[in-house]
């Protein structure tokens, strides 16, 4: 994951991520609108603050996919070290 492009970086994280939610949930997290998204997941378990930190990743992602500029390994490490400990933390 990490070796691969800044873009196929943000784009597979944000896969991964949707696929814990989905799995967890047991629906579809993509496609949902970021409120939907908050919604759904601040009736879980975790919370609203979950939900809200969930949502600040991925507009980090999307911010970080579609802007110019590199992003260093570390940067992309520390980013994903971070997704790993909320989503190890979420229960649906």
């Amino acid at each position: 994951l990490l070796e691969g492009s800044e873009s196929e970086f943000f784009a597979e994280l944000e896969s991964a991520i949707h696929d814990h939610l989905s799995a967890q949930l047991g629906l579809s997290t993509r496609g949902m609108t970021r409120s939907q998204l908050v919604d759904t997941l601040s009736k879980t378990r975790s919370g609203p603050e979950f939900a809200e930190s969930m949502t600040e990743v991925l507009d980090q992602l999307d911010a970080l996919r579609y802007a110019p500029g590199e992003t260093s390994p570390k940067v992309r490490a520390n980013l994903l070290q971070q997704v790993r400990t909320k989503l190890e933390g979420f229960s649906a």
